[in-house]
């Protein structure tokens, strides 16, 4: 994975090539003590796995096995362009969001779309708490699926 930062003020990107991680949303970015701070849904990918999982989705997705999202993680890229990652939560979950006057700032929620067991459509939403580092999971009533899903009912 290559991550790019651009200063604001202009200058030169700081490019910097990380383990492969496959993501399609993110939830939100900040500075920390010089770090910069990226917060997504990595689906875990390797390119093996990831060629794998193409492979077979259409089969995961009929069966009801295929996991929903992927893990909130977040991305720590130091000034000298070291990057770590840190899985904020085993659940999986997609479309993060978060209060979005904290945009740009660290914030205490982010909440995602989940599923409570297997399957590929949301049935629940999950808060993540990064003060406590607990997670708070609400389960829709059968036949609804939490936003972000293909509908909000079940046809």
């Amino acid at each position: 994975t290559m991550v790019a930062l651009v200063p604001r003020d202009g200058g030169k990107p700081l490019v910097r090539h990380t383990d492969p991680t496959l993501h399609l949303h993110l939830a939100n970015a900040y500075e920390d003590r010089g770090d910069t701070v990226v917060e997504l849904a990595d689906y875990d990918a390797s390119w093996e796995d990831l060629n794998g999982q193409l492979s077979s989705v259409q089969t995961l997705a009929q069966s009801g096995t295929m996991p929903y999202g992927g893990h909130l993680t977040r991305m720590r890229i130091t000034p000298s362009g070291s990057v770590t990652s840190e899985r904020l939560t085993e659940s999986y979950g997609e479309f993060p969001t978060f209060n979005l006057t904290r945009t740009g700032s660290p914030q205490r929620y982010t909440y995602l779309s989940a599923n409570t067991g297997a399957g590929a459509y949301p049935n629940a939403v999950a808060r993540i708490d990064h003060s406590t580092g607990t997670q708070l999971t609400y389960a829709l009533p059968p036949g609804r699926f939490a936003p972000g899903g293909s509908d909000t009912t079940c046809r």
